[in-house]
């Protein structure tokens, strides 16, 4: 099998729009480049994209699934991700695919069944970045922590900080680090920094590939748009609690954001993930 890469902001991307379609799928505007295969008679047979460190948008032909061409997709993708300098990659699937990007090399990090899971191309990555933030703990009883894009910063959301402390006796600040947002990730820290430097008891944390942002989150094979805030709430929220919590909370520890999110009005919940 022949495989090319497309630059997706300079090409023509009718053809892989109409085989992603085939797929139940539809093309995501963030990825830069696209790897796609080729049969024989020249007609698409697969193809994945890229759009910064994480790989979306693969689809397979229903002839080629569980002929080993899965491997050389992925290969081709780690291939050309390695070349721009992103080692550390991610891939958002659908739950029926996990097992076969398992195979690849790929380790599950999160999910919000039955529509999403989250995997990453190393088994010991998050582990080290884990005993990073250990080392950040806060002795406490009640350590609560937010995950906040903040695109910008807003009165919203230093009341959502003010009413998180008044449940906590430390808070955990963390804003998304991407830029894939209106307001560059430089800039929206700054902001936040500005706006809750006269707090006392939280931590500002610096961007992290693991924060998980609404921008990156999949929703091009959601059928039904308004899926992506059902899945990315959930997928938010499993993930911070499994992933966060033991290097920042001792096991008593009032958690955030679920606990936050349940004990505060839905409008103001939202701006977590805001």
């Amino acid at each position: 099998m022949q495989f090319e890469r497309i630059d997706a902001k300079h090409n023509d991307l009718s053809v892989i729009r109409a085989f992603l379609r085939k797929s139940g799928l539809g093309l995501d505007a963030q990825i830069d480049y696209f790897i796609v295969g080729y049969h024989d008679s020249g007609d698409m047979a697969v193809c994945g994209g890229l759009a910064g460190n994480i790989i979306k948008c693969v689809a397979i032909d229903e002839s080629l699934r569980g002929d080993g061409v899965a491997l050389k997709l992925a290969t081709e993708l780690v291939n050309l991700a390695y070349e721009l300098k992103r080692p550390h990659l991610f891939i958002y699937t659908k739950p029926e695919y996990a097992l076969l990007f398992k195979s690849c090399g790929f380790y599950t990090i999160s999910d919000a069944l039955p529509y999403v899971v989250l995997l990453e191309n190393s088994a010991t990555r998050l582990q080290k970045q884990c005993a990073l933030w250990q080392t950040m703990r806060v002795a406490g009883n009640r350590i609560g922590t937010i995950v906040m894009n903040a695109n910008p910063f807003t009165l919203g959301h230093r009341y959502l900080i003010e009413q998180a402390l008044q449940q906590c006796d430390h808070l955990h600040l963390f804003v998304v680090g991407e830029d894939a947002s209106q307001f560059s990730y430089t800039e929206r820290f700054a902001l936040v920094k500005q706006g809750i430097a006269d707090l006392s008891d939280i931590t500002l944390h610096s961007g992290s590939d693991y924060i998980i942002s609404r921008a990156t989150f999949p929703n091009y094979f959601l059928k039904d748009q308004t899926l992506t805030d059902d899945c990315y709430l959930p997928s938010i929220l499993n993930y911070s609690v499994n992933t966060l919590r033991p290097p920042l909370a001792s096991p008593t520890a009032l958690w955030g954001p679920s606990r936050i999110v349940r004990s505060l009005p839905n409008i103001i919940a939202k701006c977590i993930i805001g």
